[in-house]
């Protein structure tokens, strides 16, 4: 037998009490009957009955102390005691009872294992009120049959809980992040941007930032040849290739320092976790150092947020110990919300890198989102830049909003100062 929040606790030594202005009074009385019958009292206020105050304030003060373990129960007055009720309820792991009579005292604590009591100070002479707390505090919860009920109440809480903390993760990280952001580019303005593309970078450094990348549907040996051929040439990081055609370039690249990355479950994302598992097992066991897996875009943008995670931590599953996983959240899909919301999960399941993009799905990388992924992730996560890079000054500029690789089909012109008419 299990429970959820404050557990059985007949054996009552600390009370938590508060109330409003209107039942100021009774609370002074109560306090001091529950003082002279052994208790010990935390009193959370309010501390006099002049000046209005607002009952929620108190009531969640008082379930609080109660699910923090400080207080074994918790007592609640204000005029009829229905709002403290509804406030105490809201609070994870507190089962309050408005009662009015023995009858209820009781069955709130032997059915319903109630652990705040709320009461009506005008419904009621103190006398009463201190009689009905006493009687509430002294009675036990007779279990066995009730359990599984209480079980059964936990639960749900623990459902809507779960995804409460969904939609406040989501407002939460995108109010801060977002938030962080505007100051950064108001402080900034263009200089993310501005100055001379080449500042601090030579053509040779960036090659080693670049995935030189061939995906297209219908490309054929020769042209993986030609992409071994440059890499080798002009001393790329890796080549990026779908995974069925890992083992061919890693034949043609053994023995060398260029790196072989293979996309996975590339370019929807949408197939099951098993699938994405097990072709990034063979992608690896093919050679592949890296895997660049495409994100549930639909699960992330229906809030499935478990099922992004558990996507994520399947392929992470699937690599190495020393398989660098990026996540690629396809920004172009996404709003800036989800693209925080996106790489927060990312982050939150290991990964190594956020990517910004497959290159299929029309848009690609911007500085602005770079800055944004970056800021998101922090110093120690990758940030790959991919998708409409044609141009060694647009790979720099996103190298100096926060990429850490760019993935590129126009690595050759980007390195030697030509622009690229291409797709990837």
């Amino acid at each position: 037998m299990n429970e959820s929040g404050n557990g059985n606790t007949d054996q009552v030594k600390r009370v938590a009490i508060g109330s409003d202005h209107g039942a100021f009074a009774a609370k002074e009385a109560l306090k001091s009957w529950l003082t002279m019958a052994g208790y010990k009292v935390v009193d959370v206020g309010t501390d006099n009955g002049t000046t209005a105050v607002d009952y929620p304030d108190f009531a969640q003060a008082v379930a609080r102390k109660v699910v923090s373990g400080e207080c074994d129960r918790g007592i609640m007055l204000d005029g009829a005691g229905i709002g403290s009720s509804m406030v105490c309820n809201k609070v994870h792991g507190i089962r309050a009872a408005l009662c009015w009579n023995q009858k209820t005292i009781i069955n709130s604590r032997q059915h319903n294992n109630a652990n705040v009591l709320t009461m009506g100070s005008g419904l009621h002479e103190t006398s009463e009120i201190c009689a009905l707390a006493g009687l509430w505090l002294a009675t036990g919860f007779e279990g066995g049959r009730h359990w599984p009920r209480i079980n059964k109440m936990m639960a749900i809480e623990k459902n809507r809980r779960r995804k409460m903390d969904q939609n406040e993760l989501v407002e939460k990280i995108t109010k801060e992040v977002m938030s962080r952001l505007k100051e950064l580019m108001k402080d900034q303005g263009n200089t993310l941007s501005a100055g001379s593309p080449s500042q601090g970078i030579s053509r040779e450094e960036l090659a080693g930032y670049i995935d030189h990348t061939l995906l297209k549907p219908g490309a054929v040996n020769a042209q993986f040849d030609q992409l071994v051929s440059e890499a080798l040439q002009y001393k790329f990081y890796s080549v990026c290739v779908n995974s069925s055609w890992v083992p061919y370039v890693a034949k043609k690249l053994r023995g060398t320092d260029v790196k072989i990355c293979s996309v996975v479950g590339f370019p929807l994302g949408e197939m099951d976790s098993r699938s994405k598992a097990f072709e990034t097992r063979n992608a690896i066991a093919n050679g592949a150092h890296e895997i660049d897996m495409v994100m549930n875009v639909g699960a992330l943008k229906s809030r499935n947020l478990k099922l992004v995670e558990e996507d994520i931590r399947a392929v992470k599953r699937a690599c190495r110990s020393n398989t660098v996983l990026k996540v690629i959240i396809e920004t172009s899909l996404l709003t800036d919300e989800e693209k925080v919301l996106a790489c927060e999960i990312a982050k939150k399941a290991d990964a190594g890198f956020v990517k910004t993009s497959t290159g299929f799905n029309g848009g690609g990388a911007t500085v602005q989102d770079i800055a944004l992924m970056r800021r998101v992730v922090g110093p120690e996560m990758g940030v790959k830049a991919s998708g409409g890079i044609k141009d060694f000054k647009s790979a720099v500029d996103l190298i100096r909003a926060g990429a850490n690789r760019i993935g590129a089909g126009a690595s050759v012109q980007i390195v030697t100062g030509g622009t690229s008419t291409g797709g990837y």
